[in-house]
């Protein structure tokens, strides 16, 4: 009997002890259950933490950018303002020449002019004394053809330089077109001077044939 009750009880201990382990283990478990979600959760907030700071670090670089390029733009604002205000001034110098030359291109065509009247008069007087003064007629009035051409040329070149725009992507162009123009003037000017003086080499032989003076009486 005492055998039994021995069995019983060492029966009774193992069961107790095995459902003492098995209810233990069941709390391991269960805290490691909770122990991983809190870490889940902490990780999954360490995430978010790190997204945020990718993305201030992210719209802190693109401020930057766009501060540099802002800085860019307004550097290359001021160059071009400096670089116009110069072509503005280069320009202006460069017209100012270049009227400064039709001044004088016109000046002397006004002199030229003079001289083209003075023969006409010597011609009529030498006419009115029966000298025979053609070909001194006909190189004047081919003389005064160049006058009107050299006339034309020197406004021609005046609206060229007028027409100079500092502020056009042209201005190289224009200021090349007025030089041109110039140059053509000065030919004129010079193909009327010319023609003056044949006419009055004309004017010289035609009095010399009846002893006349081709400068006055």
């Amino acid at each position: 009997m005492k055998k039994l009750l021995g069995l019983f009880f060492l029966v009774t201990f193992i069961s107790i002890f095995s459902l003492t382990s098995v209810y233990a283990s069941d709390d391991d478990v269960n805290d490691d259950s909770r122990d991983e979600s809190k870490f889940e959760q902490k990780l999954e907030d360490l995430r978010e933490k790190r997204q945020e700071k990718i993305e201030k670090l992210r719209e802190k670089e693109k401020k930057l950018f766009e501060k540099k390029q802002e800085k860019k733009e307004n550097r290359q604002e001021k160059i071009a303002t400096k670089q116009a205000e110069n072509q503005q001034r280069t320009v202006e110098k460069l017209k100012e020449v270049f009227l400064k030359v039709l001044e004088r291109m016109n000046a002397a065509i006004a002199r030229l002019d003079r001289i083209s009247e003075k023969i006409a008069s010597r011609i009529d007087k030498l006419n009115e004394k029966g000298v025979d003064t053609t070909k001194a007629e006909t190189a004047l009035a081919a003389a005064e053809e160049k006058g009107v051409a050299a006339a034309a040329a020197i406004k021609d070149a005046e609206v060229a330089i007028v027409a100079i725009d500092p502020t056009s992507t042209s201005v190289s162009d224009a200021a090349n077109k007025a030089r041109d123009a110039v140059n053509s003037a000065k030919s004129a000017l010079k193909d009327y001077h010319k023609a003056l003086v044949a006419a009055l080499r004309e004017l010289k032989a035609a009095a010399e044939l009846r002893g006349e003076d081709a400068d006055g009486d």
